[in-house]
């Protein structure tokens, strides 16, 4: 019950202050009088106010210069006319000394740089000219096969085991001239060659009645400076290593296979284009064995090469 009140008395007191803050009508009118005798009081004041300055949008009128007339007597006196200042340019020497100069140094310039295009248009003519010339020989960079063959000159042969007990321990048998024959591939890369070639040699050696053929089978690796004289001469010098493989054939074999190397020294002639020759020397070593000392020769070469 006591609930019940209390609702009530929210809910009626809420109504009344919600009629009170309602306006009345007589409210409303005399705030519309209030604003109408404002706004007639601003219309009063505007109309008592001056009226606006007009705008002159005139065009001006050009002032007129007077001139001389043919009734002035100028024997009065010059007459009091204002004529225009006018001055008179003034001519620089120096800037002109400037003008002359640069036109000299433009001159000097165009002439160098018809000269250097002149020069430039005959390297360009040369260039294609050694470029097309068919007739002219050329250094090849690339790969190439050629064919080697020489004479041999060997040195003495030591055997260290005779076959038989007449002969001393060490037996010297002396060597003759014999031949080598090979083939070697490569690529000449300028200045650099590398080759890698097979030869045989062979030679005969004799002591008393006995008679040593020798027969060596190498197997090298090259390396080749050259130095290029002019179009057709080049100047060689080189290191080749590999290994040996000797084989002595008389009364009795001997057998071996080591280390060998040998220098080499010679020149270079081109033929063609394709086609060159070589004149070499070699000094030719082995390793020795058990059964002989070194084997030394000194070689005559002339090999051919076709570039690839």
């Amino acid at each position: 019950m006591v609930r019940f009140f209390l609702i009530s008395s929210i809910f009626i007191f809420k109504i009344c202050h919600a009629e009170n803050t309602v306006p009345t009508f007589a409210e409303r009118l005399a705030e519309w009088k209030s604003r109408a005798n404002a706004h007639e009081d601003n219309v009063a004041y505007l109309l008592s106010q001056p009226p606006l300055q007009k705008s002159n949008f005139d065009i001006p009128v050009k002032p007129t210069v007077p001139m001389i007339s043919d009734d002035i007597d100028l024997s009065q006196g010059d007459p009091q006319v204002q004529t225009p200042f006018i001055p008179v340019p003034e001519y620089n020497v120096e800037e002109d000394n400037d003008i002359n100069v640069s036109k000299n140094t433009l001159e000097n310039d165009d002439l160098e740089d018809l000269n250097q295009s002149v020069d430039n248009q005959e390297g360009i003519n040369n260039a294609y000219a050694e470029l097309y010339d068919t007739d002219r020989l050329s250094k090849h960079e690339g790969f190439y096969i050629g064919l080697i063959s020489g004479v041999v000159f060997p040195m003495d042969v030591t055997i260290r085991k005779p076959s038989g007990l007449s002969l001393p321990k060490n037996t010297s048998y002396k060597a003759e001239n014999g031949y080598l024959i090979g083939g070697q591939v490569g690529y000449d890369f300028g200045m650099v060659r590398v080759e890698a070639d097979y030869s045989f040699q062979s030679f005969d050696s004799n002591y008393a009645s006995n008679i040593l053929e020798a027969s060596i089978h190498n197997v090298f690796s090259r390396f080749i400076l050259e130095k290029e004289l002019n179009e057709m001469f080049d100047l060689r010098g080189g290191l080749g290593m590999g290994m040996g493989i000797v084989d002595f054939e008389g009364m009795t074999d001997y057998l071996g296979t080591g280390f060998a190397y040998d220098f080499l020294l010679g020149v270079g002639y081109r033929l063609s284009k394709d086609l060159s020759l070589q004149f070499d020397y070699r000094y030719y070593l082995t390793a020795a064995s058990e059964d002989y000392d070194h084997v030394k020769t000194h070689t005559l070469l002339l090999s051919v090469n076709m570039d690839l």
